[in-house]
């Protein structure tokens, strides 16, 4: 990696653990929650482009994120992995390295040019003359922008460096000039761009437990993506983070502050996959009456759905997948099938038809995304069950699969399924007993998710045996199935790796399935909410302490 600096002390290589910030197996294990095991992870891992914009819009107390005339370069994606950066692929190239230094002197330069932002990082107090006023600033600014408290010689150097900031920017009065030069090494230091664990102390089982400040780290990028605020870390400075009841509280505040939905929000479009609605191109000749902002707008939809869900009705997996609440425009309204007064430009609670909608796989967004121009596609929405939701293995098709022939007289499902399920094929294996009774649930959707009863001249079949939690399992339609994925262990478990996927920045190890096992079970038994979840991840074991790389650490 690059290291990114401005001079003394942040200045030459970052601390190395041997394995860059990714992890690697320890052995299997588990039980009770405090004999789980851990996972070895990296000690350094790098912002993502969204936490970056979040932190820097944080520190200065700013309404909404900063404009940069040449925007961060998006983050690596990794096969497997469906969040945005997994921590080992975050690495610094010069052209990344380049882009934090131009942003970082564009940041400091639009912020020292609004006298508003100013105040808020270095308020003036009356008889304060410009030095006193630089060191309150150090003081109080710096450790918020390295998550943690700054040493002695960090001070002296920052301060060194704030007292050139005149001759640097002579064209600023000199106090301007200081903040200016601090702020632009500051967002340049390791220290802000990457999350380092400094801990390294083995308890007597063998783990490490992380400081206060690491884990309001953690529990800041997992529930706001964004740095700690300062009520956070002054909960790490008294101690209040080194024992879960405590770090419980934090979650339980952060929680309800607005900066938990934009996380949580960004959590469920990629693990729902909406940015795939962006996609949704149904014919005109078949939808002449669609609204060409159906993408959007079915976007529109899942967040306020996915809101609602979570920080309104306080609901989880089963109310994912069964509630039959959403949020309609004039648009949705007509696909729906709903009487009333809509507008286009407003989405307004509604309850959906029971017989025909169950939850978040009813819903437009979904069913219009995994569909063709014209009609339904059974593979896609099928595929997306198994995987996304039930976390089963499914392979991508060979190569040079031939596409869906004529239907010639044939039902949408029965054309996939003569094209699919002909005996002696390598199609068979994964689409007759796995993919397709994922999707054929779903056939009385037209390719906008509007409801039908007849494909053509054909009555709609949507009877199938869906493999859950390992056995095949009748349903009549998407309704019944909605009803039996959300009573699904699987379903649960999937859920709660996801999150830990989300949480830990990497794909799940061996070592976090028994607590993802654990918390699933715990969902689907005892109804937990999403909000609970996140809670008991983000206090769990895993999340409070690490486990020692074997080359450098040991008991």
């Amino acid at each position: 990696m690059v290291a990114l600096a401005c001079g003394g002390e942040d200045s030459g290589p970052l601390p190395s653990d041997g394995q860059g910030s990714g992890g690697s197996a320890m052995g299997t294990g588990g039980g009770a929650p405090d004999e789980q095991p851990i996972a070895q992870a990296g000690r350094v891992r790098r912002l993502r482009k969204s936490e970056w914009t979040r932190s820097v819009r944080d520190l200065f107390f700013a309404e909404s994120p900063f404009e940069l005339s040449s925007p961060l370069p998006d983050d690596p994606k990794t096969e497997g992995y469906i969040f945005d950066g997994q921590a080992e692929q975050l690495n610094v190239d010069p052209t990344l390295w380049a882009a934090y230094q131009r942003s970082a002197q564009e940041v400091a330069r639009q912020v020292t040019e609004r006298p508003e932002l100013i105040e808020g990082i270095a308020p003036y107090k009356a008889g304060q003359d410009a030095s006193e006023r630089a060191k309150e600033f150090l003081v109080s600014w710096l450790p918020r922008a390295f998550r943690r408290p700054i040493s002695r010689a960090e001070l002296e150097k920052y301060a060194r460096l704030f007292e050139t900031g005149s001759v640097s920017y002579p064209e600023v009065p000199p106090f301007e000039g200081g903040l200016r030069l601090v702020i632009e090494a500051a967002l340049q230091s390791p220290h802000f761009l990457y999350r380092i664990e400094v801990s390294t102390e083995v308890e007597e089982d063998g783990l490490i437990p992380l400081d206060g400040f690491e884990r309001a780290t953690r529990l800041s990028y997992l529930l706001w993506g964004t740095t700690p605020d300062e009520t956070l870390l002054a909960a790490a400075d008294a101690g209040k983070l080194d024992d879960e009841e405590g770090v419980r509280a934090e979650a339980e505040r952060m929680l309800d502050d607005p900066r938990a939905q934009e996380s949580i929000q960004f959590f469920f479009e990629r693990a729902l996959d909406t940015e795939r609605y962006l996609r949704i191109s149904p014919s005109p000749t078949f939808y002449p009456d669609v609204s060409k902002d159906l993408p959007t707008i079915a976007l529109e939809e899942t967040r306020h759905f996915t809101f609602d869900i979570v920080f309104q009705a306080g609901g989880g997996v089963y109310d994912l997948l069964t509630s039959r609440r959403t949020f309609a425009n004039a648009s949705l309204a007509k696909i729906y099938g709903l009487s009333g007064d809509f507008a286009e430009d407003r989405f307004k609670l509604v309850e959906l038809e029971p017989g025909e909608r169950s939850g978040f796989l009813t819903q437009v967004g979904f069913l219009a995304s995994h569909a063709t121009s014209v009609n339904p596609d059974p593979i896609h929405r099928g595929v997306f069950v198994g995987k996304q939701l039930s976390c089963l293995d499914i392979q991508a098709p060979p190569a040079n699969v031939p596409p869906l022939p004529d239907p010639e007289g044939k039902s949408n499902r029965e054309l996939v399924a003569a094209h699919t399920e002909a005996p002696d094929t390598i199609c068979r294996e994964c689409h007759a007993e796995l993919i397709n009774p994922f999707g054929f649930p779903f056939e009385s959707y037209d390719a906008v998710g509007a409801y039908r009863t007849m494909d053509g001249p054909h009555e709609v079949d949507t009877k199938a045996a869906p493999l859950i939690d390992g056995v095949p399992t009748p349903v009549s339609d998407a309704i019944e199935f909605a009803e039996r994925l959300a009573g699904s262990r699987d379903v649960h478990r999937c859920m709660v790796g996801r999150i830990i996927e989300f949480a830990q920045g990497r794909k799940l190890l061996p070592e976090d399935k028994e607590l993802a096992s654990q918390i699933g079970e715990a969902s689907l038994s005892e109804g937990l909410s999403f909000r609970e979840l996140f809670v008991k991840i983000a206090t769990s074991r895993a999340f409070l302490y690490r486990a020692p790389l074997a080359s450098k650490e040991s008991p």
